[in-house]
């Protein structure tokens, strides 16, 4: 398993774990901001005994109100019964909605007559608010991780047009970004960009603008298009557009590849029988990239006496992939683990998409 898969997995059941935690707080959210735990005054009045000492939420009207230097005291009634609220604070006006919490006490019980029961109260709300702002609150929690989850789907039906990532993938907060910079063939250390005021704006028109270009669109007009709620997205996503071909700028003869994306782009290499080596040592390659991400001998591209292009992984640390294509499915990444041979017009790429060719 790559670094790579090792992080995708560690990313998943981290955004699993998120969305469980998520789920178990909003009924307990729920409960406490949507009045699930309101008591009746009827319970209160019927079994005293049970709630006295206790603290209880109610709702209801306030019936009268009693407001004098020493003794601060006002009626609430719900559609179950009438009870009195003693409080620190001037009582609210008679037909206000109340919403309070309080302890329960009780002087005194005779038979089934409750002498000087009421609540001490300690909470109030006015009217409905507590309620309404808990169901706001809970709502909007939904709302987002809607819009949230819809977004992972719309960049990962884009993704599926240069056979990268899984909506899972997508689904991972700041890696989804980093995939995105795959399907637009740029390094996804550009993303710090977008942590700089005024810079970030024009990333995001070069970002989209890329994307939209492989997939043979118009770069500006679909870069500055995203500022328009994002509308450029959803064409890319559900539009029956795939990945476009560049014209080869070097005619060749015989077996070749060519570079669709990275620092080769645009050139095509002839391949013999002998082989080409691609790394980053000069020493040992004949196809040098400066990146980081390849490995000094990183992959090895050659072809037979039937002129079939074969590619093998040279033990690289970040892996060589080639993209599998199936009638009826979506592209597929494949890393290469033993050489494989490789159709015209298959593509394959080395590293975190630091480089890709296309078989000529």
């Amino acid at each position: 398993m790559t670094v790579m898969e090792k992080f995708t997995k560690a990313a998943h059941r981290a955004v699993l774990l998120t969305l469980g935690a998520v789920i178990l707080l909003i009924p307990m959210s729920g409960c406490r901001y949507l009045g699930l735990r309101d008591t009746t005054i009827n319970e209160l009045t019927t079994n005293p005994q049970h709630y006295d000492g206790r603290t209880v939420s109610v709702r209801g009207t306030v019936t009268n109100a009693l407001n004098l230097p020493a003794l601060k005291v006002y009626s609430v009634k719900d559609a179950t019964g009438e009870i009195a609220v003693s409080t620190n604070q001037d009582p609210p006006a008679a037909g206000s909605v109340v919403h309070i919490q309080g302890r329960v006490s009780t002087i005194i019980a005779i038979g089934d007559r409750n002498i000087g029961l009421h609540i001490e109260e300690t909470r109030r709300r006015m009217s409905d608010y507590f309620a309404l702002s808990g169901t706001f609150i809970v709502l909007l929690v939904l709302l987002i991780a809607a819009c949230y989850v819809f977004g992972a789907y719309i960049l990962s039906r884009i993704g599926a047009k240069f056979g990268i990532g899984t909506f899972g993938d997508y689904c991972v907060p700041i890696y989804n970004y980093v995939l995105l910079c795959r399907c637009a063939g740029i390094s996804p250390w550009l993303l710090l960009w977008l942590l700089v005021p005024l810079v970030d704006l024009g990333f995001i028109v070069y970002l989209w603008g890329t994307v939209a270009k492989k997939l043979g669109h118009d770069f500006w007009l679909y870069g500055l298009g995203m500022f328009l709620f994002g509308i450029p997205a959803f064409i890319l996503a559900f539009e029956d557009s795939k990945q476009a071909e560049t014209e080869h700028t070097a005619a060749v003869t015989g077996p070749s590849i060519y570079c669709v994306s990275g620092e080769f782009e645009g050139n095509s290499l002839l391949v013999g029988t002998e082989g080409v080596i691609i790394g980053r040592s000069a020493g040992h390659a004949n196809l040098v990239l400066s990146s980081l991400e390849i490995s000094a001998m990183h992959a090895r591209v050659w072809s037979d006496s039937e002129c079939r292009i074969w590619v093998k992984d040279l033990s690289s640390s970040n892996g060589t992939y080639y993209c599998k294509t199936e009638a009826g499915q979506a592209p597929e990444w494949v890393e290469v683990r033993d050489p494989v041979t490789l159709a015209s017009g298959t593509h394959f790429r080395l590293g975190d998409n630091v480089v890709e060719f296309v078989v000529s």
